[in-house]
């Protein structure tokens, strides 16, 4: 692993931490030297990752909260900068998917149309609330983090902000052209693009 000096002492916030994709994230920054908030919905999951990173020599707190709701994001934030202090780096990794909201099939045969199957979903049989829940997850969960935690950012005038998305975002119009089978998933990154490039020039 390289050894990346400037990131010693970092404040870094893992959304999404408990998860074993963003525990990862978050386990490899504190090896780095940075001082980790693992933040999760699942409180429980947050905790065990904070103290296997605390076990290893690192520094890391849990904090139980919700991406979707501003209130509990103020309350995050609060309790990182009493513990750690303010945040230099935001790693927005909570997301997710709902079986509302997915196909069950690739591409759409003329069949499904006219041939009912409980088994078989298409891209008409959609769900709008599990379509409105994967947005709201991936969109809002996103947006939420990044308009509380950023807050310290523009106020030191220098931070990180990093996105795990599900491509590539350059990659977005390949994708939704051969791989409908989860269309918000596709489309929610895109979102982000234009979202980054107002970050930067703010």
């Amino acid at each position: 692993m390289f050894n990346h000096e400037n990131l010693k002492g970092k404040v870094a916030v893992v959304t999404g931490g408990g998860g074993v994709l963003c525990a990862a994230f978050a386990k490899t920054l504190a090896a780095q030297g940075c001082k980790v908030a693992v933040l999760d919905l699942n409180e429980g999951a947050a905790q065990k990752c904070a103290d296997e990173i605390n076990a290893n020599g690192g520094e890391a707190i849990a904090v139980g909260c919700n991406v979707l709701e501003l209130e509990s994001m103020e309350n995050a934030r609060k309790t990182v900068n009493e513990k750690l202090g303010t945040c230099d780096i935001l790693l927005n990794g909570a997301g997710g998917n709902n079986p509302k909201g997915t196909t069950t099939k690739d591409t759409l045969e003329k069949i499904d149309l006219v041939q009912k199957d409980e088994n078989v979903k298409t891209f008409f049989d959609l769900d709008p609330n599990g379509i409105s829940f994967v947005f709201n997850l991936n969109f809002l969960g996103t947006l939420i983090p990044t308009q509380v935690f950023a807050k310290d950012m523009a106020e030191k005038e220098k931070g990180t902000i990093i996105m795990v998305t599900s491509m590539p975002l350059d990659l977005l119009h390949v994708f939704l052209l051969t791989v409908p089978q989860k269309p918000l998933l596709r489309i929610s990154p895109s979102g982000w693009q234009f979202i980054l490039h107002r970050l930067e020039s703010e």
